[in-house]
């Protein structure tokens, strides 16, 4: 009967141990000291009949903690899921793409540089016509967006970036074209969005 018992407590405290073994790894499998960051891509509304569509090709984006003292923290380029075109007249009107989702080590972050690959336009929105026009980008290809943000330990923060194809102050696109519509440029404006 001694036996019994003493060999049930032992089968049930293996249980336990196992169970307990089997909860510390799957806690185990997310990297400890990381959460993730959402980061969207939107544009403001844009009144133009004469433009159908305008592509812009992100080639990757990088991370800069606030400070050196902010725990070792390094900055951190984002590739992985990149070059990425976009038409930015389909993120208007309060539509969002998905720029990136990545995980970072937990921390305060300040800004992040987006590099531009290149941009076009097509004045009619149909791809199968000759109007397709490259844009010089002013400015070169890295653009500094101040988007702060904390990343928390097992936790997610959203954050928006704005690519302001018109002027809000003016209502003027920032694209300018030559008279017979070559020699096209884009002066990209990035900013922290809503």
């Amino acid at each position: 009967m001694k036996t019994k018992r003493s060999a049930a407590l032992c089968l049930g405290a293996l249980l336990l141990m196992g169970l307990a073994t089997l909860d510390c790894s799957e806690s185990q499998d997310r990297e400890p000291g990381t959460g993730v960051l959402e980061l969207q891509l939107t544009d403001a509304p844009l009144d133009v009949s004469t433009i159908g569509a305008v592509f812009v090709v992100i080639e990757g984006i990088t991370v800069f903690p606030a400070d050196d003292s902010n725990g070792g923290l390094v900055p951190t380029p984002i590739s992985d899921t990149f070059p990425r075109t976009f038409n930015l007249l389909e993120l208007t009107d309060d539509r969002h793409a998905l720029l990136a989702l990545v995980t970072l080590p937990a921390g305060l972050y300040s800004h992040m540089f987006v590099h531009l690959q290149s941009a076009w336009i097509d004045f009619d929105g149909d791809p199968n016509t000759d109007d397709i026009e490259p844009l010089t980008l002013v400015g070169g290809n890295k653009y500094n967006v101040i988007l702060p943000f904390e990343i928390v330990a097992g936790g997610m923060v959203q954050k928006v970036i704005d690519f302001e194809l018109r002027d809000p102050s003016t209502g003027e696109v920032r694209i300018n074209c030559t008279g017979d519509l070559t020699d096209c440029t884009l002066i990209p404006v990035l900013l922290p969005g809503k």
